[in-house]
Formats: C-alpha cells, structure tokens, sequence
C-alpha cells in the first residue's frame, strides 16, 4: 500500500519520497486519517505550520479519539497564533483551560526543555510552561545555542528524555521553534572564587539588580545524546563522575538587559574576599526593535 511504503520512507528520514507518496495515498483514500495524520507529523518538525494543521484537524475530524492528532493540531495553532484553535484543542484534550481568543497564561510549572544550536548542537535548559505548546526559558543557556533568558519557546508534546532534581523526575520536550525573543543579553563571566559561599554571594548581588546569574561550572554536565534522551549508557558511571573538588575559576552565565548593571554586580562582589573577575564579555546581545 502507497501509506505503508511512505512510512517505511519516513522512519528512514526521507520525508520528501514519504510526502510524495502520502499525498498518493490520499487520492486513493483521502478519508484516511493516519495518512493526514503522518502529513502533519512531517510538517510539524519542518515548522510548516500552516500545512501541519491543516491536516491535523482532518485527521481529528475522520478520528475524534485520535489524541496525538489534537495535540499537534494545539501545537500548529499556537504557532500560528491561532489562539481560539488552541485553546479548543487542549479544552477537548482534557486540558482545564476557558475558551477563547486570547493566548493563554497558565502555570504548568517547571520543565526542561531541549533547544537546539544552529548546527543542531542541543542543550537542556529549564523553563516555566505558561500553556501545553509554550515556556519561558529561565536558565541561561550557552550563548552558542542563540537562545536566552527570557525567550518564550514552542514546545512539542512528546517527552524525550528526561531529567531528575530532588527526587522528583521531569519530562523534557523539544523546543521546535521561538515565539517571542527576549530582551536580555547573555554576557559569560569568568571569576575566580574561593568557594560555594563566595557564588551565592554574586548570586544574591544580581538579583537584587534584576539580573539573572547561572554558574554554568556547577549546572551544565555533558553527556551524551542517548543519556540525554533518557536512555542507558552503561559507560557514565566510569567517565562521568563528578569531582567534589571545588574549582576557583568559574564560568558564569548572566542574563541582563543592560551591560552597566553587570559590572556593577561585579564591582560590588570584588570589594569582599579574595574574588577576582577575570573577563566579562556580551556573547549574544538582545534583537531589540
């Protein structure tokens, strides 16, 4: 059948021969709601938001059960700001939202998220989800990501991995894509601090100023991709065994909106202690318009 032979094309990553013949299929069986469904899927990791919604919600008209088909069809309509779509998307979900015709403004809490560099390099970073399809990133990712504090993501809906904090186990879904940028740059500052306390200190400093500090030396650990994702790398137990040693020169990420009220934090820091500042520099300044 020309739909089974467009799978076997899609789980070998050729999505234009899959397309092809998904299409094919279409005018054989245009009532087939998997076929629209596989379509959607396609376009949605291509961000063709317009296509991918299109045939999500035929395949929720020909399958109402069908639940994968719904949440993309919320996931392409908050793409495209179709907010009242969305928002009759997730209400038919199961999710406990109003209708309407406003982009909604929920706390889902906290979640990692995984965005992706421009070489497909990827970084977990945490975020706070406002609705099923958004978060606001609050880490401060790596500056090669192109990805800041602040930024408001879409998210997918399937969980690909996971991350675990005090016990408690989180999902991380893949950012497909930015909504709104942020406003603040990523500065990386380098210091010399003698311990834990002295950190905590610069902490408490930026956020009296309103900017946002993250010891990337103490928070980012790399692995490797099948780790990341949630599989087991028997390996890691060797190779990746965090030293308990306490390391003097930190690299620091801070996100702020102006460059002065860095080096003010800064300054105030250095007056206690034997703390040095090694270098400051704005790795991605903000696209403000």
């Amino acid at each position: 059948m020309l739909h089974d032979k467009a799978q076997v094309f899609s789980h070998e990553g050729k999505d234009n021969e899959a397309l092809d013949l998904y299409y094919k299929a279409l005018e054989c069986d245009e009532k087939r709601p998997t076929t629209h469904y596989n379509i959607g899927l396609i376009y949605k990791y291509r961000g063709v938001w317009d296509q991918s919604f299109d045939h999500n919600l035929r395949a929720h008209e020909l399958n109402p059960t069908d639940e994968a088909a719904l949440w993309n069809l919320g996931i392409a309509a908050t793409a495209l700001r179709r907010w009242k779509e969305a928002r009759d998307a997730w209400i038919k979900y199961g999710v406990k939202m109003e209708a309407g015709v406003m982009p909604p403004e929920m706390d889902f809490g906290m979640s990692p998220v995984r965005v992706y560099g421009p070489e497909g390099e990827a970084e977990v970073v945490w975020g706070r989800r406002i609705d099923p399809a958004r978060t606001k990133i609050i880490s401060v990712p790596y500056p090669d990501s192109g990805f800041r504090y602040g930024d408001l993501v879409l998210n997918d809906g399937a969980p690909n991995g996971s991350r675990v904090v005090d016990g408690q186990e989180y999902s991380v879904f893949d950012v497909l894509e930015l909504i709104t940028a942020s406003e603040y740059s990523t500065f990386s500052v380098t210091v010399k601090a003698e311990c834990m306390e002295d950190v905590e200190e610069l902490d408490e400093f930026a956020e009296q100023e309103g900017v946002v500090l993250e010891d990337w030396t103490q928070n980012v650990r790399h692995i490797c991709r099948a780790c990341s994702e949630g599989k087991v790398h028997e390996d890691h137990d060797e190779h990746e065994v965090e030293s308990e040693e306490w390391v003097h020169e930190r690299s620091i990420g801070v996100a702020a909106l102006e460059e002065d009220k860095v080096h003010k934090v800064l300054d105030r820091w250095m007056v206690g202690g034997e703390r040095e500042v090694i270098g400051v520099e704005c790795r991605l300044p903000a696209e403000r318009h």
